[in-house]
């Protein structure tokens, strides 16, 4: 899906350190991989929203995950994540009680 999308946008990844050359092979030149630790692999559901307001500027939003209702032993990981996306992408971090 990487290398797919890498054809028309730039493509970032969250890759856990140790995973970093396996994951290098796998998506091969062209796509930056952001050493950053993880709790769910699945960033949709706690990664941000990116918004824009009314003058063009980006933000996003750290939506407030808990882990599949506590499912997950730990959930701080993957806050940071949040904050290193937003961080990366030049973004305003918005907080969200949601």
């Amino acid at each position: 899906v990487a290398r797919a999308i890498a054809r028309f946008e730039p493509v970032s990844l969250l890759c856990p350190p140790s995973l970093l050359d396996e994951a290098g092979r796998a998506c091969g030149d062209g796509i930056a991989l952001v050493p950053c630790e993880l709790d769910d692999a699945w960033f949709r559901d706690n990664g941000p929203t990116f918004v824009l307001d009314g003058v063009g500027r980006l933000g996003a939003c750290a939506w407030t995950f808990n882990g599949w209702g506590g499912r997950l032993a730990r959930v701080d990981r993957d806050r940071d994540a949040c904050r290193l996306a937003a961080e990366r992408a030049g973004a305003v971090l918005l907080p969200s009680p949601w």
